[in-house]
C-alpha cells in the first residue's frame, strides 16, 4: 500500500470509527429488512417480498452512499494558520499548582510564537526519580464524546489537511498511528496515567488550536477558530490559565526526542525534513518523534516511565540514524531522561527529552531521508569528547535560529544538568 493510499484509509477509517460512526441499528435493521425481502422474494411469498426489498436496498443504499461520497470527495474548505492564537500564547499564565512546581511558560528564542512550558525544579527531579505508570482505557472516551460533538467540521478539517499534506511541495506524511497519550501533569508525585490514543486523536485537539478551518470563495466564511478551543480558564482577573492534562481534552500523545553522543566523541543532530508535519528543514535532535503504542506493549505492564520513554528514544533514533532498520539495532546504546515540557503552540502537548550515548562512531551513522536530512551545508556533527568540550558545542548551538522546539528544550536541558555538578551523565558520557 502506497503512503498516499495508506492515508487516505486511516482518514476514512478514523471518521467511520471514531468521529461519525454510523447508526449501527439503523443499518442493521436495514440489511434485516433487505435481507428478509431477499428471502420471501426466493420462497415467493408475495408481494411483500418485493416491498421489503425496495425498502431495505432504500435505507442501505443511503447509508452506503452517504459514505461513499464522503470518501471521495474533498471539502471545499481551508486550514490557515489562527490570527488570534499567537495573543493567546503569549499571554498564557499558570495556576498556583504548575507555580509551585516551579513551572514557567519560556519564549524559545528565533522562533515566533512559540513558548514552551517547563521547570528546572521539575527536570532536577525527573533526572533521578521515576514514576509508576498507570494505564486508564475510560480516559479516552470523554474525548471522543468532544469530538462527535463538532464532528462535521472536524472530519472537514481532517479531510482537508490530508489534501493539504499530499499537495504540498514536498509532499507530508499524514498517517494515523496509535500512541501513548497522557493523562496525569508532571508533579514531583505520581503515578502517571496513560491510555491509547491515535495521531488523529491530537491532531483535531492539539494541532488545530493553531488553525482556522474557512470555507473558500469569494467571501470565506471561519466555520472553526482553533483558538477558542484552546485548554484554558478564563480568571476573574482577566488571565487565560492553561489547563491541566487531566482537564484539557486534548489528545496529548506523548513527544519524545534525544540527542545522541557517539563513541568516537560527537554530539549528532539531524535537520528535520521537509515531508514532515512538525519542525520542517530545522535542526532536530537525533532521535524525535512520539511514543507509539507498540513502545508500552512491548514492556511489562510494571514498566515506569522512563523506562518507556527511554525505549521510544532509542527505537526513533534507530529508525532515523540509517535507512536500513537493521543496521543499529545491535548497538549499545545508554539514555538518560533529561526533562519535560509542554508545547503551547500545539496545545500544551507533553514531551519529554534525552541524551543517549551509543557504542559506535559518528561515520556508522546514516540519515534515513524518509525522516530527516544531512544537507552538506550544514554542521550536524559537534564536539563532544568530555563535559567542557559538549558544554562548548551546546553553547555555540543555541546561538543558531534554526533550532526546532524539541532539539532547543534538549540542549537547554542538558546544559542545565551538565552545569549542576550532578553525578547522573558519568555513565552517559564515559567511554
Amino acid at each position: 500500500m502506497t503512503d498516499r493510499l495508506r492515508s487516505w484509509a486511516d482518514v476514512n477509517v478514523f471518521i467511520v470509527c471514531t468521529l461519525s460512526p454510523p447508526n449501527i441499528l439503523v443499518v442493521v435493521a436495514s440489511f434485516s429488512v433487505f435481507l428478509g425481502g431477499l428471502v420471501l422474494w426466493f420462497c415467493d411469498l408475495g408481494s411483500a417480498a418485493w416491498i421489503a426489498v425496495i425498502i431495505g436496498f432504500f435505507g442501505l443504499g443511503k447509508d452506503v452512499l452517504s459514505v461513499f461520497v464522503r470518501w471521495v470527495t474533498s471539502p471545499d474548505v481551508s486550514l490557515k494558520p489562527d490570527d488570534q492564537a499567537p495573543e493567546l500564547f503569549s499571554s498564557l499564565a499558570l495556576s498556583d499548582d504548575y507555580l509551585a512546581e516551579g513551572y514557567e511558560v519560556v519564549p524559545v528564542p528565533g522562533r515566533s510564537n512559540e513558548y514552551v512550558v517547563r521547570s528546572p525544579k521539575l527536570d532536577a527531579f525527573l533526572r533521578t526519580e521515576d514514576y509508576l505508570l498507570h494505564e486508564n482505557r475510560d480516559v479516552l472516551k470523554p474525548l471522543v464524546e468532544t469530538l462527535r460533538r463538532n464532528s462535521k467540521v472536524l472530519e472537514d478539517a481532517l479531510r482537508c489537511k490530508y489534501r493539504q499534506s499530499w499537495r504540498a511541495d514536498p509532499p507530508q506524511r499524514f498517517m494515523n498511528e496509535a500512541k501513548v497519550s497522557i493523562a496525569t501533569d508532571l508533579f514531583s508525585r505520581g503515578p502517571i496515567t496513560i491510555y491509547r490514543g491515535t495521531y488523529f486523536h491530537s491532531f483535531l485537539t492539539n494541532e488545530l488550536v493553531n488553525c482556522v478551518l474557512e470555507s473558500r470563495g469569494a467571501h470565506p466564511q471561519i466555520l472553526y477558530r482553533g483558538s477558542q478551543h484552546f485548554p484554558t480558564f478564563l480568571e476573574n482577573d482577566g488571565r487565560c490559565l492553561l489547563k491541566r492534562l487531566c482537564e484539557s481534552h486534548m489528545g496529548n500523545h506523548i513527544g519524545i526526542s534525544t540527542v545522541v553522543l557517539t563513541s568516537d566523541g560527537q554530539l549528532v543532530l539531524w535537520r528535520q525534513s521537509g515531508g514532515a508535519q512538525q519542525s520542517r528543514d530545522l535542526l532536530a535532535p537525533t532521535g524525535s518523534g512520539s511514543c507509539d503504542w507498540q513502545d508500552w506493549s512491548r514492556l511489562s505492564r510494571s514498566a515506569s516511565l522512563k523506562t518507556l520513554i527511554s525505549s521510544a528514544m532509542e527505537r526513533e533514533f534507530r529508525e532515523e540514524s540509517h535507512p536500513l532498520k537493521s543496521a543499529l539495532r545491535g548497538i549499545a546504546i545508554r539514555t538518560e531522561i533529561l526533562g519535560h515540557f509542554r508545547w503551547v503552540r500545539r496545545g500544551g502537548k507533553p514531551e519529554f527529552v534525552g541524551v543517549s550515548k551509543i557504542e559506535a562512531p559518528f561515520s556508522r551513522l546514516q540519515a534515513n531521508t524518509d525522516e530527516v536530512d544531512a544537507p552538506e551545508f550544514v554542521q550536524l556533527a559537534y564536539p563532544a569528547c568530555n563535559v567542557e568540550q559538549l558544554l562548548s558545542s551546546i553553547a555555540k548551538l543555541l546561538c543558531n535560529k534554526q533550532l526546532s522546539v524539541p532539539l532547543w528544550v534538549n540542549l537547554i536541558c542538558l546544559q542545565e544538568a551538565l552545569q549542576s555538578n550532578s553525578n547522573l551523565l558519568t555513565s552517559v558520557l564515559a567511554k
